[in-house]
């Protein structure tokens, strides 16, 4: 007996759409075996004066700060996606103006690209891991209007079409071979940035930045 939906159950005692966040966690509980009595099932205990005692225990001692918690924690990453949203607003907003703008800079227009390529990501990476928060938000009462993922789907695509007006801008300051140049320098920080974040998950700091800076020597045109 692994005890998860014995837990599950046991959360949603603190609150009914608590119940997700005992996947949240990982643990092990023992208990006095001669206290407690398996069911026929075996997926928990006999409802008896002992059982009823310890799970209120339970619940009291662990599930309810541990539900809060993450509850918190969630409403912190509900914070985190408003920000993005409004950056990706804002980028959007600076994407326009470039175009507008006929004394609007090469260097401009690839400062753009890259903070529109770094929220890509950051959205790409939030939106997989919102689905729970705007669930139990739907659980405990929330509007519709404070569900964050399709704001921030759309908030995504967004930043789909600053990239594309971004290329079309820097066009107009590239000659050919500049356009060919540049286009073989992003695609080389483009993958050494990839590899950056896949090394990173693997070494420590000091040869990281090793790595970093070797790579980095070598886009030198």
């Amino acid at each position: 007996m692994d005890g998860t939906q014995l837990f599950e159950s046991l959360f949603t005692e603190v609150k009914p759409s608590y119940g997700r966040f005992s996947s949240y966690f990982v643990g092990e509980i023992h208990v006095d075996p001669e206290r407690v009595i398996p069911n026929a099932r075996r997926d928990g205990f006999e409802e008896n004066a002992a059982w009823q005692a310890i799970k209120r225990r339970l619940v009291v001692d662990i599930c309810d700060p541990l539900a809060r918690h993450a509850y918190q924690a969630s409403q912190d990453k509900q914070a985190d996606v408003d920000k993005m949203i409004t950056d990706i607003g804002r980028l959007v907003d600076r994407s326009h103006s470039l175009a507008e703008n006929s004394k609007a800079t090469y260097d401009q227009v690839v400062d753009l690209m890259q903070a529109a390529k770094r929220l890509r990501r950051k959205a790409a990476t939030a939106l997989k891991s919102i689905s729970d928060l705007d669930d139990t938000a739907m659980e405990v009462g929330s509007s519709p209007e404070g569900h964050r993922a399709p704001d921030l789907e759309e908030a995504a695509g967004n930043i789909e079409s600053v990239e594309t007006q971004a290329r079309m801008l820097i066009g107009r300051f590239l000659t050919e071979d500049e356009r060919l140049t540049a286009l073989k320098r992003r695609i080389r920080q483009q993958l050494i940035d990839e590899l950056l974040e896949i090394v990173n998950a693997f070494v420590n700091a000091g040869t990281y930045q090793k790595i970093k800076r070797q790579l980095l020597q070598n886009i030198e045109v």
